[in-house]
Protein backbone atom coordinates (compact mmCIF):
# COMPACT_ATOMS: atom_id res chain seq x y z
CA UNK A 1 0.00 0.00 0.00
CA UNK A 2 1.18 3.48 -0.78
CA UNK A 3 0.76 6.94 1.16
CA UNK A 4 0.59 9.55 -1.12
CA UNK A 5 1.34 13.37 0.73
CA UNK A 6 0.44 16.62 -0.43
CA UNK A 7 1.47 19.53 1.14
CA UNK A 8 -2.04 20.52 2.28
CA UNK A 9 -5.67 19.03 1.94
CA UNK A 10 -6.28 21.02 -1.20
CA UNK A 11 -7.82 18.83 -4.00
CA UNK A 12 -5.61 20.45 -6.33
CA UNK A 13 -2.65 19.45 -4.52
CA UNK A 14 -3.59 15.84 -3.91
CA UNK A 15 -4.95 15.10 -7.76
CA UNK A 16 -1.47 16.18 -8.60
CA UNK A 17 0.70 14.14 -5.77
CA UNK A 18 -1.77 11.38 -7.63
CA UNK A 19 -0.39 12.27 -11.25
CA UNK A 20 2.58 13.09 -10.22
CA UNK A 21 2.88 9.11 -8.28
CA UNK A 22 1.06 7.23 -10.99
CA UNK A 23 3.45 8.86 -14.16
CA UNK A 24 6.17 7.50 -11.65
CA UNK A 25 4.95 3.96 -11.60
CA UNK A 26 4.66 4.28 -15.82
CA UNK A 27 8.44 5.51 -15.54
CA UNK A 28 9.56 2.90 -13.41
CA UNK A 29 7.12 0.26 -15.11
CA UNK A 30 8.70 1.18 -18.32
CA UNK A 31 12.24 0.83 -17.57
CA UNK A 32 11.39 -2.77 -16.08
CA UNK A 33 9.76 -3.69 -19.39
CA UNK A 34 13.14 -2.90 -21.06
CA UNK A 35 14.80 -4.82 -18.86
CA UNK A 36 12.35 -7.74 -19.15
CA UNK A 37 12.73 -7.65 -22.77
CA UNK A 38 16.40 -8.03 -23.55
CA UNK A 39 16.04 -4.16 -25.05
CA UNK A 40 18.84 -2.19 -22.74
CA UNK A 41 22.32 -2.06 -24.65
CA UNK A 42 24.22 1.08 -22.94
CA UNK A 43 21.54 1.96 -20.32
CA UNK A 44 21.13 5.41 -22.23
CA UNK A 45 17.30 5.09 -22.55
CA UNK A 46 16.91 3.90 -18.84
CA UNK A 47 18.91 6.47 -17.40
CA UNK A 48 17.09 8.98 -19.45
CA UNK A 49 13.23 8.61 -18.56
CA UNK A 50 12.15 10.85 -16.26
CA UNK A 51 8.87 12.98 -14.93
CA UNK A 52 8.66 16.15 -14.12
CA UNK A 53 5.86 18.92 -13.34
CA UNK A 54 5.17 21.74 -16.19
CA UNK A 55 2.27 23.99 -14.42
CA UNK A 56 -0.86 21.64 -13.47
CA UNK A 57 0.76 18.85 -15.98
CA UNK A 58 3.06 15.91 -15.22
CA UNK A 59 4.75 14.13 -18.13
CA UNK A 60 6.55 11.60 -18.98
CA UNK A 61 9.58 11.69 -20.49
CA UNK A 62 11.49 9.49 -22.87
CA UNK A 63 14.59 11.39 -23.67
CA UNK A 64 16.57 10.08 -25.88
CA UNK A 65 16.94 9.92 -30.11
CA UNK A 66 15.73 6.50 -30.60
CA UNK A 67 12.90 6.08 -27.76
CA UNK A 68 9.59 6.18 -30.14
CA UNK A 69 11.78 4.11 -32.98
CA UNK A 70 11.91 1.13 -29.99
CA UNK A 71 8.37 1.80 -29.36
CA UNK A 72 6.87 1.57 -32.66
CA UNK A 73 9.56 0.82 -35.32
CA UNK A 74 11.11 2.82 -37.64
CA UNK A 75 12.69 2.74 -41.23
CA UNK A 76 16.30 4.59 -40.74
CA UNK A 77 17.63 5.20 -44.10
CA UNK A 78 21.06 6.76 -42.02
CA UNK A 79 21.94 3.79 -39.79
CA UNK A 80 25.46 3.17 -39.98
CA UNK A 81 26.83 -0.29 -40.87
CA UNK A 82 29.43 0.70 -38.42
CA UNK A 83 27.00 1.10 -35.65
CA UNK A 84 25.47 -1.77 -35.97
CA UNK A 85 28.68 -3.28 -36.10
CA UNK A 86 29.92 -2.28 -32.63
CA UNK A 87 26.53 -3.32 -31.64
CA UNK A 88 26.57 -6.60 -32.55
CA UNK A 89 29.65 -6.94 -30.60
CA UNK A 90 28.14 -5.29 -27.57
CA UNK A 91 25.43 -6.98 -27.44
CA UNK A 92 26.14 -10.83 -28.73
CA UNK A 93 29.64 -10.36 -28.19
CA UNK A 94 30.74 -11.11 -31.90
CA UNK A 95 34.48 -10.83 -32.70
CA UNK A 96 35.88 -8.92 -35.73
CA UNK A 97 35.75 -11.24 -38.69
CA UNK A 98 33.44 -11.94 -42.14
CA UNK A 99 30.80 -13.12 -39.81
CA UNK A 100 30.46 -10.26 -37.93
CA UNK A 101 30.69 -8.16 -41.24
CA UNK A 102 27.67 -10.24 -43.36
CA UNK A 103 25.70 -9.84 -40.47
CA UNK A 104 26.15 -6.25 -39.84
CA UNK A 105 25.84 -5.98 -43.58
CA UNK A 106 22.17 -7.65 -43.51
CA UNK A 107 20.77 -5.81 -40.61
CA UNK A 108 21.88 -2.20 -41.65
CA UNK A 109 20.28 -3.06 -44.81
CA UNK A 110 16.84 -4.38 -43.33
CA UNK A 111 16.97 -1.50 -40.91
CA UNK A 112 17.43 0.70 -44.20
CA UNK A 113 14.96 -1.21 -46.27
CA UNK A 114 11.73 -2.47 -44.01
CA UNK A 115 12.73 -0.96 -40.80
CA UNK A 116 12.94 -2.17 -37.04
CA UNK A 117 10.40 -4.29 -35.23
CA UNK A 118 8.51 -2.17 -32.70
CA UNK A 119 9.21 -3.38 -28.97
CA UNK A 120 6.56 -1.41 -26.70
CA UNK A 121 7.22 -0.61 -23.66
CA UNK A 122 5.52 2.68 -22.85
CA UNK A 123 1.63 1.41 -23.68
CA UNK A 124 2.75 -1.37 -22.23
CA UNK A 125 3.80 0.30 -18.78
CA UNK A 126 0.54 2.76 -19.09
CA UNK A 127 -2.11 -0.41 -19.40
CA UNK A 128 -0.27 -2.27 -16.40
CA UNK A 129 0.00 0.76 -14.17
CA UNK A 130 -3.71 2.31 -14.90
CA UNK A 131 -5.47 -1.19 -14.43
CA UNK A 132 -4.70 -1.78 -11.29
CA UNK A 133 -7.07 1.32 -10.49
CA UNK A 134 -10.11 0.09 -12.73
Amino acid sequence: MATIYADSDSEEDISKAVRLYIANMIADKSKELLIEHGNVDTGLLINNIRVEEKSDKVIIIYDTSYASALEYGEKDPTVRFYDIKDWLKRKYRYKEGKELDAKAAVITRRIKNEGTYPHPYIKPAIISVLSKYE
